[in-house]
């Protein structure tokens, strides 16, 4: 151990990696090799504050990225390796990849609360014109339905119980600023304002379902020559949103 401790100390990979003799102590070393490998994981450790921004963000787009590829959540194992960290890393920055892809779907409803918004305060705004913004950013985003699909169960199966806090909490706040917007131009109540929206989600997540069908499910369908199921996401879901937002406003 001191033979080894002395090779590091005095080789250039001390002032190159910036670790002392100290860092050999806190780790069982059998040989250099080893060594090494402890210390490229601890030094894979971002530093400042704009480094650990940065290497939060390396690992929520490596873990959409392996999403939209593999159509499913990765492990943490496949984002570390997506994202070139060591899979402790990740857990210094997310305590599960629940959290990981809640976060990430997190940030695409946050955008559609403000566009909403927007769209509600807007001088002379319809109706038509806040229906047609939820539809146009649901489909326009490359993201959103496929979080959706993949965030579905997540909350009531495997989701720590304060991962689902956090995020119900956030997502409370969104509904509440939004539904007190609603009452200040529609008149409508605090709770018809919730409602409206978990309906819109409702609508948003059912006619995904309807319109993009499994391709075994597609094939059946052609096979059958079934041409009853809608096939323009975007048109039927503004459609269908109209017809409960007016009906909750007017």
């Amino acid at each position: 151990m001191l033979e080894l401790s002395s090779f590091f100390a005095t080789s250039k990979l001390k002032n190159y990696y910036h670790f002392s003799v100290n860092d050999i102590t806190k780790v069982s070393i059998t040989d250099r090799r080893s060594f090494v490998k402890y210390f490229f994981m601890k030094n894979q450790r971002a530093r400042s504050k704009d480094e650990k921004q940065k290497r939060k963000e390396d690992i929520l787009n490596a873990a959409l990225q392996l999403l939209l590829q593999k159509g499913k959540i990765a492990s943490v194992q496949q984002i570390a390796t997506a994202s070139k960290v060591a899979k402790g890393t990740i857990y210094l920055y997310f305590g599960s990849k629940e959290e990981i892809y809640l976060t990430l779907f997190q940030q695409q409803w946050d955008p559609l609360f403000v566009q909403i918004n927007n769209a509600v305060t807007k001088k002379n705004s319809q109706i038509s014109d806040i229906t047609k913004t939820i539809a146009r950013y649901v489909v326009e985003s490359k993201f959103f339905l496929p979080l959706m699909a993949a965030c579905s169960g997540m909350l009531g199966r495997t989701a720590d119980k304060e991962v689902v806090r956090s995020y119900q909490q956030i997502l409370a706040k969104n509904l509440e600023h939004s539904s007190q917007i609603l009452h200040e131009k529609f008149g409508i109540s605090h709770q018809d304002g919730i409602q409206i929206f978990l309906r819109t989600y409702a609508i948003i997540f059912g006619m995904w379902d309807v319109v993009y069908m499994a391709p075994n499910v597609k094939q059946v369908f052609a096979e059958e020559k079934w041409t009853a199921f809608p096939s323009n996401y975007e048109k039927e879901l503004h459609e269908t949103l109209h017809i409960l937002w007016a009906g909750m406003l007017r």
